[in-house]
């Protein structure tokens, strides 16, 4: 995947931690965005890392890149 060119992506900011509720997929997740930048399409993507509890062990996993629409849509809760 190519990103190159930057515009205005809403409410996601570098450096914020958004939290993901666990449930039947599994433990709550929490993504720190690294950057938000624009394809060669100008579709916003969201390239992100991952953290997670599981047995009283902290998991990290990245980076990471969805859309910002998937992004937003799974990532719901900034902390």
């Amino acid at each position: 995947m190519l990103l190159d060119r930057q515009s205005d992506h809403g409410s996601v900011q570098v450096g914020t931690k958004y939290r993901r509720p666990g449930g039947l997929e599994g433990p709550p997740q929490v993504a720190e965005v690294q950057g938000v930048v624009d394809d060669r399409n100008g579709i916003p993507h969201v390239r992100f890392l991952l953290s997670y509890e599981r047995a009283n062990h902290t998991f990290e996993d990245g980076p990471r890149t969805l859309s910002l629409a998937a992004f937003v849509r799974c990532y719901k809760d900034p902390i």
